[in-house]
């Protein structure tokens, strides 16, 4: 009898063992059903992950946008494991992913030298992204490389360095978009939880399809208030009706009553006082999306304009960082002004850390930037202009895109890959050294020696 009774008891504490493992194992760290082309999401670069790990996205660096690449990735995946191939990652994709322990969870406190684990992967897999560790693919082992390009990372960021990915090194990874831990899934499910109510009286505000978006023209100042009436004002009451806050298409030279109305509409979306009155707060917001410009930034000497002379390291990069942390890729809209003839181009800064990536927003920026080159794509350098954020900045561009396979976030845009946008002292990503031939156009953009 007491037998019996013991091996009953082993089968429970199997049978729940089992339960737990398979429990552990489905555990999926993104928080909607569907994702499809045009999403913008955190989970998007984990998905990007989980399909490179398979083998079926081929991208050299991962973004919060799902664009052609990555559904392209996803159809692949779908295909391999017999799936409808319909490019959008639905639940039994999502499932699929999660059986084959893709998504990059990490449900250990701690992991170290010597230490065997199928998660290892994931940690390995950001420190590739990061530069920090050459190898040709992710392991279960966490072997010698592994530790120093955890020290490495930790030195990067300003960590404890030990060699150890523990609490705060998990964190970072997470923070980067790198992987999901199980204290931040248990939390992101509370949160959610908390929030249903809330989201059905949320009103979204600040809607706005980028793409929908255009350059519109330069301003002389960046300040309008009530009762103002010049030739900017038409160009202001433009870029609102093109962003959804103002109705008329009839602009005028007059700041008046609708106008106000507009920029207050601008000003609550966008978390400013809506006062209704335009200042460089204000304004930024139209230059950040990419729609005015204005000759504020720009230096002067007699009757010459100029970009700021600003150092990519020190200045260009960390205001990129600084408004949207190291997921910055993909996020800032750019007009790039040729030095020479005052033709601007519409672009995205795409990609890119040891320079700028950028690719052109449309296909009649792509037209531009093939004429400048006489419709020969090459390698020579022009000097720009760069409207970047709140800055105009001194910069050469390269006539040539490339990483086509691997660089190419819009995908519609008539050119595929990315061009070079280099700044003082940037360096190639090829050989990371500065090349002097774009210093050279940086300097005539700058004005100085």
């Amino acid at each position: 009898m007491a037998k019996k009774i013991w091996i009953q008891v082993m089968l429970v504490i199997c049978f729940s063992t089992l339960l737990s493992v398979s429990f552990m194992e489905s555990v999926i760290p993104v928080s909607q059903s569907t994702y499809k082309k045009g999403d913008d999401s955190e989970d998007v670069k984990l998905i990007q992950i989980a399909l490179a790990l398979d083998g079926s996205y081929d991208g050299s660096e991962f973004t919060t946008t799902f664009g052609p690449k990555t559904e392209k990735a996803v159809i692949a995946f779908q295909k391999k494991y017999d799936l409808d191939a319909d490019g959008i990652v639905g639940q039994s994709t999502i499932d699929k992913m999660a059986s084959k322990n893709l998504f990059p969870l990490l449900s250990q406190p701690v992991y170290k030298f010597e230490d065997e684990n199928s998660e290892i992967k994931f940690i390995q897999y950001a420190l590739i992204q990061e530069g920090l560790l050459e190898i040709e693919h992710p392991t279960t082992y966490f072997a010698t490389l592994t530790e120093r390009a955890v020290r490495d990372f930790q030195k990067k960021y300003d960590l404890t360095v030990d060699g150890i990915v523990g609490e705060a090194t998990i964190k970072k990874f997470a923070a980067l978009g790198y992987v999901k831990n199980s204290i931040q899934q248990e939390v992101t499910s509370e949160n959610n939880s908390d929030s249903e109510a809330a989201i059905e009286d949320a009103v979204v505000l600040d809607a706005i399809d980028p793409q929908s978006l255009s350059y519109l023209g330069n301003v002389q100042v960046t300040s309008f208030k009530k009762g103002d009436n010049n030739s900017d004002v038409a160009l202001i009451q433009n870029a609102l009706q093109m962003m959804g806050y103002l109705e008329t298409s009839d602009f005028t030279t007059f700041y008046g009553d609708q106008t106000v109305e507009a920029v207050k509409k601008l000003q609550t979306a966008n978390g400013l006082e809506a006062d209704g009155v335009i200042g460089s707060s204000t304004f930024a917001i139209f230059r950040r999306y990419g729609i005015l410009t204005s000759d504020v930034a720009v230096v002067s000497r007699g009757n010459q304009r100029y970009g700021e002379y600003l150092d990519w390291f020190k200045d260009v990069l960390p205001m990129a960082k600084s408004k949207y942390g190291e997921d910055y890729r993909g996020k800032i809209k750019i007009v790039i002004e040729d030095y020479q003839t005052g033709v601007k181009i519409n672009a995205l800064f795409s990609y890119g850390h040891n320079h700028m990536d950028i690719e052109p927003l449309t296909k009649e920026d792509t037209e531009k930037i093939k004429k400048l080159w006489n419709y020969k794509y090459e390698w020579t350098m022009r000097p720009v202009l760069v409207y970047y954020l709140d800055h105009v900045v001194a910069g050469s561009l390269a006539g040539m895109p490339h990483a086509a396979s691997t660089l190419d976030r819009i995908g519609d845009n008539g050119m595929a890959g990315v061009c070079d946008l280099h700044f003082k002292n940037s360096r190639t990503h090829a050989t990371n050294k500065i090349d002097e031939r774009h210093q050279k156009q940086v300097r005539i953009a700058a004005g100085v020696k």
